[in-house]
């Protein structure tokens, strides 16, 4: 389970191999402590599914629980703190509880030693994908922790890159894609730029849009060589600013063009550029999200990668108001 952003790629092949018995709680000895980068490395990284393995305990951000019995691991939280126009949202990267002690109660305790971390918060964020392997069990505790209801926030998309080319050949014919001119790495973006894109409000503006594609997802931690922005007569009119998504693996994460610009070629022109790259660098595989409040992009991605597609998963948010204020 990830934060916006998550497939049914768990490998059960890497969980501890259990008995699917239940234990009686009277016969457990549990044990909560806060999760640490120490922690997280020795237990919880054990329990994550392939994409998140690459994935590092952020000490500045990060936050979460750990579960043992008899100091053998049992389940974990894992959450981070994001901006999001300013005001900080905890998201919940990965609740797991062992299946051979789910049901009673274990998953609860956790969530609200989390919610009480986050006491200072006035939102907690959920996402989990409808194929993984927990996402049943996740979607019960949070329910009957007083979350909202699961609405559909977006679709996943995973595909490869050599599965691309193999099935869309018109893609393969755009050389020189129509805008190739306009086109720049993001890592060239200027400091100057960038701060007008942080600031910038009003019609027009990216913050505008039903969904806002942000160019400042990830901060200063895109993939350098997929990620493009789009610049004509000095004005940043467009970008597709990207992530890793473990190590094999591209998000392809913010995706904008602005409106006076659209239904002109710029779009998909700015898209195979990137798909390109993501070849040249030799990453193999990718996955796409499409917001649900974005029927443009949805679209878009279903015709391009109706071919070449894997697999198209919803993703399932949820949250909960801490407070008003």
């Amino acid at each position: 389970m990830v934060a916006d952003w998550l497939d049914g790629r768990v490998d059960l092949a890497q969980r501890p191999i259990l008995k699917y018995i239940r234990y009686p709680m009277a016969r457990m000895n549990l044990n909560y402590q806060p999760l640490d980068e120490a922690l997280f490395a020795r237990y919880a990284s054990n329990y994550l599914p392939p994409y998140l393995l690459d994935d590092q305990f952020e000490l500045k951000t990060d936050s979460g629980w750990i579960v043992t019995n008899d100091s053998r691991t049992i389940g974990f939280i894992w959450g981070r703190d994001v901006l999001r126009d300013d005001k900080k949202t905890r998201y919940v990267l990965r609740l797991e509880v062992n299946k051979a002690y789910r049901n009673l109660g274990i998953g609860s305790e956790l969530l609200k030693k989390f919610e009480t971390d986050s006491a200072d918060l006035n939102l907690l964020e959920l996402s989990v994908m409808e194929n993984e392997e927990n996402h049943v069990a996740v979607l019960k505790v949070v329910k009957k922790n007083g979350w909202g209801k699961p609405k559909i926030g977006a679709y996943c998309y995973r595909a490869t890159i050599e599965k691309f080319f193999e099935s869309v050949p018109w893609a393969e014919k755009h050389r020189e894609y129509r805008y190739q001119q306009y086109l720049f790495p993001w890592k060239e973006l200027t400091s100057d730029e960038r701060n007008q894109l942080k600031d910038e409000e009003g019609p027009g503006s990216w913050r505008d849009e039903p969904d806002p594609a942000s160019p400042l997802v990830f901060g200063e931690d895109f993939e350098p060589n997929t990620s493009l922005g789009v610049r004509i007569d000095g004005e940043i009119i467009g970008w597709m600013i990207n992530g890793l998504y473990g190590a094999d693996t591209v998000l392809y994460g913010s995706y904008f063009v602005r409106r006076p610009y659209r239904s002109a070629g710029l779009a998909i022109s700015l898209l195979l550029a990137s798909i390109k790259r993501q070849r040249e660098t030799e990453i193999p595989n990718s996955v796409w999200f499409a917001q649900k409040s974005n029927p443009e992009a949805k679209r878009l991605y279903d015709k391009i990668l109706a071919p070449c597609i894997l697999s198209r998963n919803r993703v399932y948010s949820v949250k909960k108001v801490l407070h008003d204020s």
